[in-house]
């Protein structure tokens, strides 16, 4: 049988692993959301005001004989990796990330 005070340093030792191993585990997440952004940053090139980009059209929101995707230029970057786009017609009043954008050349 253990006494009363082994099992309550047992117990804090458990609390103790678990808080080393809850830090271990943030730290990991930090690397790989680091290491997620260079790669997307090197996959999706950042795109300047005025460029010209294609965006993909959802299958919901088209009808069969409509475009696949649309041709718009860059208004203005928002937030980092956040654009406003427009086109002729119109502007879009919504901000699109640029991994939904297609450059053009």
């Amino acid at each position: 049988m253990q006494s009363g005070e082994e099992i309550v340093i047992a117990l804090d030792s458990k609390k103790q692993n678990i808080g080393d191993i809850r830090k271990l585990v943030g730290q990991s997440r930090k690397k790989q959301a680091a290491k997620i952004l260079a790669v997307s940053s090197l996959k999706y090139p950042a795109a300047d005001t005025g460029d010209n980009v294609v965006v993909k059209l959802p299958d919901i929101d088209r009808a069969k004989a409509d475009d696949r995707n649309i041709m718009t230029v860059i208004i203005f970057q928002e937030a980092e990796g956040m654009y406003k786009l427009g086109t002729k017609q119109n502007s879009k009043s919504t901000l699109s990330k640029k991994s939904a954008l297609s450059m053009e050349l």
